[in-house]
Parts: C-alpha cells; structure tokens; sequence
C-alpha cells in the first residue's frame, strides 16, 4: 500500500512525497508513516530524506507497478465478467492482488485481452513495468505553454454539454495560454494544422478535466515492425472518432456516461476489444465500425467519448 499509495501522490517519478500526504492518504499517524518508510528504505525499495520525503528505488518501482497491475486486472475482471459495479470491484480487487503470483496475473490479463485501463480509467501497468501506460492528469496540473489531449470531461451534464458546444471534447488538443490569479485558465483549441478556438474555463472546471501530456501520447511497446522498416513499433492514444478508414484500434477507456454508456457496453464496446473503422457517413456522420463479427454504428460524438490505441511504427 505504501509503494503504490507513493506513484499515486506524486507529480513526477523522481520527486520526493511529503511524510505528512504520504501518512494522510494511508490514514495513519505520520509517526508510523516514519517508521514504515525507514522499514522500506532498508529493504531497497524507498529513498527516504528527512524534512523531504520518500521516493521510490528502481526495486520500488517496479513492486509497485507490479501491485498496481494486478490490481487493475482484478478489478476488471470482476467488473466486466462479475457485473460488479467499478468501486466495488475496486475494493474486493485490493484484497486479491496480495495473493495473486505473476505467472496467474499473465494469465488473467491473457484471458482479459491484455487490458490498458480499468473501467474506473486508472492505468493497468504492462507485465514489463518499464513501461508506464499514458496517465490522464488534471488539466490545472498543465503550465502556461503546454500541451495536453483531453482524455475525460467533468461528469456534471451541465459542464460537458457546455464544453462540447464550444468545442472542447475527448481527444481535443489543448494549449494552456495564460493562468489568472484566480486559477481560470485561457485555453487554445486545436491542433497546428486547424483553425484554434479559444475558451476561459474555471479553475474548478479545470480540476475535472483530465488531459494526458503531448510528451506522454507516444510510447514503446513489445510488438513487431515490417522489417524491411528501419523503424521502432509505437503505440498513440486517441478517441474513436478519429481512427482511420480500415484502422483497427483496442479499447482502453470508455468516458461516457449513464444510459449511453451501458449501451456501448451492451453493444461490446469494452476495454480490451479490437475495433475497425469500415465506412464514414457522406458528411463525416454516422461513423460505421466492424466489432468481432458485426457492424454498429456510432455518432461521432458518441466515438469521441471512447479512446482507443493504435499501433504506429515511428521512425527512431
């Protein structure tokens, strides 16, 4: 719990957790917090510094990527095999994982389709725990000039029907261009080669939506190049509007909501399952898709709330 409990909290890899969040968060006096890091540190697993905080050793943060995907699968599993509701499948999932060896944790996410994200949109780690999956954070936790992709929106219908209406949606290119003193941020819309649109969102909207990084919308991963291709196999996340004719993608994270969203799911649209674009309406709507071996069709707003993976093979 506390290796896993340490990723959550901090804001990048090499920086250090504060005791006193580390002990809030478990709930536990910072005392004991002290006392286990110390525990941990002899071990290898933690680098704890006085008055700084503790941060995880390469040992540490492999545990804790490995505790974290067994987790996911767990959670997963209960979910979409069980009917167990998400926070639920949750908290049985943190009793599980203790007893689950590696070898049965392969054979779980093999069974699952090798799953990238739990319904609850949290990253399931790959069985190579070098490699971290693309992680959704708060927009406000993006500076002036950067870069991020919206991944969700916030789940209030009153918000997202006013995002969507003024073009801010799943999968939309977002550069922060100025921060207020009250936490409002200006934003810029679009990709280079579109015409940008601008809006001013609040500070507490901004909590809720979660962007992942333009830095972190690439990534290796363990599939094999043409080799006549002198090229390295890449993997890009983006939503389901945007797939290409003929382009199959993997289901990794469905942002809808309420009745849409147990309609997807009854239609098969779940973590986990490939997906092709077969045919796009005349004017760009409806959007015709090939799921196992039959046809759905989707409106592209619904698509945009679904994010898929796709394999790329990048020049080095």
């Amino acid at each position: 719990m506390y290796l896993v409990t340490i990723i959550r909290l901090r804001e990048a890899r090499d920086e250090p957790v504060p005791l006193s969040s580390l002990a809030d968060a478990l709930s536990i006096s910072s005392v004991s917090a002290n006392e286990m890091c110390r525990k941990l540190q002899e071990q290898g697993l933690v680098i704890y510094r006085p008055y700084k905080g503790v941060t995880l050793t390469d040992a540490g943060e492999r545990r804790g990527r490995l505790i974290l995907r067994r987790r996911g699968l767990w959670t997963v599993f209960l979910t979409q095999r069980l009917g167990l509701a998400p926070e639920r499948a949750h908290e049985v999932a943190d009793r599980l994982e203790h007893s689950t060896p590696d070898d049965v944790a392969d054979r779980l996410s093999d069974f699952l389709g090798n799953p990238r994200v739990t319904p609850l949109g949290t990253p399931i780690p790959s069985a190579n725990t070098e490699i971290a999956y693309p992680v959704a954070v708060p927009l406000t936790t993006i500076t002036t000039g950067q870069v991020g992709h919206v991944a969700e929106l916030p789940s209030e219908a009153t918000i997202r029907a006013f995002l969507h209406q003024h073009g801010l949606q799943v999968g939309t290119p977002v550069t922060v261009l100025s921060v207020a003193d009250s936490g409002d941020r200006l934003l810029e819309m679009g990709a280079d080669d579109t015409q940008p649109r601008h809006l001013s969102v609040t500070q507490a909207t901004a909590t809720h939506i979660l962007v992942i990084p333009q830095a972190d919308m690439m990534e290796a991963v363990d599939v094999t190049c043409p080799p006549t291709e002198e090229s390295l196999p890449r993997i890009k996340l983006i939503p389901l509007s945007q797939l290409s004719k003929g382009e199959v993608g993997i289901i990794v994270r469905n942002n809808s909501r309420g009745a849409l969203r147990q309609r997807l799911l009854d239609m098969g649209l779940v973590t986990g399952e490939k997906i092709r674009l077969k045919h796009t309406a005349l004017f760009g709507d409806p959007l015709e898709f090939t799921l196992k071996d039959y046809q759905i069709s989707l409106r592209k707003e619904e698509a945009a709330e679904i994010m898929v993976e796709v394999t790329t093979c990048a020049a080095p």
